[in-house]
């Protein structure tokens, strides 16, 4: 990559997950973008590889035994559930079958501010592309 012109905040920039390394000959064989949802096309490189992916179910993370700091992921699988209804992902929360949830029910945060110390908004940007 070559700039064009000084970008002081160009390390920052990637931290995005638009800038992360995709091996080039993997994304020319399709222009769907499937090969992001196939573990055997998938890249990665961080502490946990694609191990499954279900369309609109979820998809199964497990720890990548090539990472540069693999002998401190303690964690061996991520199982991640896709669900639209936040109002359901917020009783599994409650209910202790999931452990983390990115979108609360926009009309239950006050009301998880003032009861649980678990509960906390944190700043996030990320670019998106809502097509």
């Amino acid at each position: 990559m070559t700039l064009i012109a000084p970008t002081p905040y160009f390390i920052e920039l990637t931290a995005f997950m638009t800038y992360m390394p995709v091996k080039k000959e993997v994304v020319e064989t399709t222009d769907t973008g499937d090969w992001a949802k196939d573990p055997l096309k998938a890249t990665s490189n961080g502490p946990f590889l694609l191990d499954t992916y279900t369309k609109d179910k979820g998809m199964v993370l497990i720890k990548n035994p090539n990472y540069i700091n693999a002998e401190e992921t303690s964690l061996q699988k991520i199982d991640v559930y896709f669900e639209a209804d936040s109002l359901i992902v917020l009783d599994s929360f409650k209910q202790g079958d999931i452990d983390v949830f990115d979108v609360p029910p926009v009309e239950k945060i006050a009301e998880l501010e003032a009861e649980s110390p678990e509960f906390y908004i944190f700043p996030h940007l990320e670019p998106y592309i809502i097509t």
